[in-house]
């Protein structure tokens, strides 16, 4: 992707996140982006979102209410967050909707999930069956180096170059 395409496709914000021109942030002043996010045509709805460092939501993904999501966390398509909390490290897969759950660090939540009310405990692999939640197996796996090249193809996948830090402080 070119300079130009990203230029208008998206606005970089001060903290090196990318913000797509096709999200909708019904409550800005409610947002808080940590820094080398990237926002890609995403909804973002509520009274306190605060969103940490290299986190990456995808397309169509909905954040409403009072969410906070750790660093390193990807979000996938289509996938739905009302009122809960993600740990670092994690991975919401398309399509999966969380409403007051607390998600801790390093855990997966797979494709199409619906959870409700729930607190994942770390290194789980999460789904659901007729609507009810469960653990499909924990891990002491080092989920945290596979999540952060999650993130780092994310970048690359929209096509933006994010300087090092230390380019930053130059």
């Amino acid at each position: 992707m070119s300079t130009d395409t990203q230029t208008t496709q998206y606005i970089r914000t001060s903290t090196l996140s990318y913000i797509s021109r096709s999200s909708i942030l019904t409550t800005p002043e409610t947002l808080l982006l940590s820094g080398k996010c990237v926002l890609t045509s995403t909804h973002l709805s509520g009274d306190d979102i605060k969103i940490g460092r290299s986190v990456c939501l995808d397309a169509g993904s909905v954040l409403k209410g009072t969410i906070v999501v750790g660093k390193n966390t990807m979000i996938g398509p289509k996938a739905e967050i009302i009122d809960s909390n993600l740990g670092s490290y994690c991975h919401v897969c398309p399509s999966a909707s969380l409403t007051n759950c607390v998600i801790k660090d390093c855990c997966v939540v797979l494709p199409g999930s619906v959870l409700k009310n729930f607190t994942c405990p770390p290194y789980s692999v999460v789904g659901s069956e007729n609507g009810v939640a469960v653990i499909v197996r924990q891990s002491s796996d080092n989920m945290e180096f596979l999540l952060e090249g999650q993130c780092e193809e994310m970048w690359e996948r929209v096509g933006i170059i994010v300087e090092s830090e230390e380019e930053q402080r130059e």
